[in-house]
């Protein structure tokens, strides 16, 4: 899985079945994972506060692996999109409605703003050296109601663009919104069209329905209480929100660019979202601790940055750098993600790797 984020640097997570290829070092096991939905705004989960939501990933975590709470020994959170002023009411109210004790952790929580990936490859880390042998992965976002944002352009330089975010400033704070700007910069370099684009789009939502219908993301998520519209709501199998439903080719390729010279489409970006998530992250000792069996072994993890100022040279630099150390081959890989918020950085890197 490559995650690539704001500071041009690509991270890397190789995950194995339990074999014994790799590196000699401290092991690193995914014992349990959860999630909510991913909610959109006005959606089935959008009554929910951020810090309820994180509670309910932190109480699945436990009842899924039947952890005793004291044994959890450092909570990470990830945030990317909450005003400073919330992270640490929005940390105690969570630890307040989960069943897990605030004295325990009161010096075992980190939180900062980064994502959920990132906190994996943070307590990946810890495991590893051994400092502490079980700890929680996790992040929350919300994009909605008073954290509304948009994406607007800066006339001055239109290859530029920038987050409105109202949470910040009330006279809306302006932020360098670097993500878009590599993307335009890889439409540019590497001459993408809107077919392109609209084919490779279509075809990821069209691979999520599809997971969804064969209930490939059933067992992960959370089967809490809905409060859709105030109204109560029984236990529920519900969809992710994010995923385009009743699709077809045409509500692709009829959709109005975001400006006329750009050939990106609402389509092609990440949706604003709602939801939180979260992983249990032990090494060998806490395996023996917890007797639970694991999902699958962290192999190897880098974050590394080329020479090159380029987001599609970092990412294969960083990706050459992990084969090499884990002596594996990228045929031997069945299953990879190119993660970016914006649709040609992957489109390009997936063209590169399958070509």
């Amino acid at each position: 899985m490559i995650d690539v984020f704001q500071k041009n640097v690509s991270t890397i997570f190789i995950f194995d079945h339990l074999g014994n290829q790799g590196i000699k070092m401290g092991q690193a096991y995914i014992i349990a994972a959860t999630r909510t939905v991913n909610g959109l705004s006005n959606g089935i989960i959008s009554s929910f506060i951020p810090s309820e939501l994180l509670s309910f990933v932190f109480n699945s975590l436990i009842i899924k692996t039947k952890c005793d709470p004291k044994f959890i020994e450092r909570v990470l959170i990830g945030f990317v999109n909450h005003p400073n002023s919330n992270i640490k009411k929005i940390i105690n109210d969570a630890l307040a409605h989960s069943i897990l004790s605030p004295q325990q952790l009161v010096n075992r929580l980190e939180y900062q703003h980064n994502t959920a990936q990132q906190t994996l490859h943070y307590a990946a880390q810890i495991v590893m050296s051994e400092t502490h042998d079980i700890v929680i992965a996790s992040g929350v976002e919300n994009h909605l109601s008073c954290d509304q944002q948009m994406w607007i352009p800066n006339h001055a330089n239109k290859s530029t663009f920038y987050l409105k975010d109202t949470a910040l400033d009330q006279n809306a704070h302006m932020l360098s919104v670097k993500q878009l700007s590599y993307a335009m910069e890889l439409l540019k370099k590497y001459r993408l069209n809107r077919d392109l684009l609209d084919y490779y789009s279509f075809n990821s939502h069209f691979k999520a329905l599809n997971a969804w219908q064969e209930n490939k993301f059933e067992a992960e998520i959370i089967p809490m209480l809905h409060n859709f519209k105030n109204s109560y709501a029984p236990h529920m199998r519900i969809q992710d929100e994010s995923i385009i439903e009743y699709m077809s080719w045409s509500f692709f390729t009829k959709s109005p660019t975001i400006l006329p010279d750009i050939p990106m489409t609402s389509k092609h970006i990440s949706s604003n979202a709602y939801g939180a998530s979260g992983l249990i992250i032990v090494n060998d000792r806490g395996l023996k601790l917890l007797k639970t069996p694991p999902i699958a072994r962290i192999l190897y993890m880098n974050s590394l940055q080329s020479n090159h100022n380029e987001i599609d040279a970092n990412i294969f630099f960083a990706t050459q750098n992990a084969l090499e150390k884990t002596g594996l081959t990228i045929n031997q890989i069945d299953l990879y993600e190119m993660n970016e918020v914006f649709t040609p950085p992957s489109t390009r890197l997936v063209e590169c790797s399958w070509g």
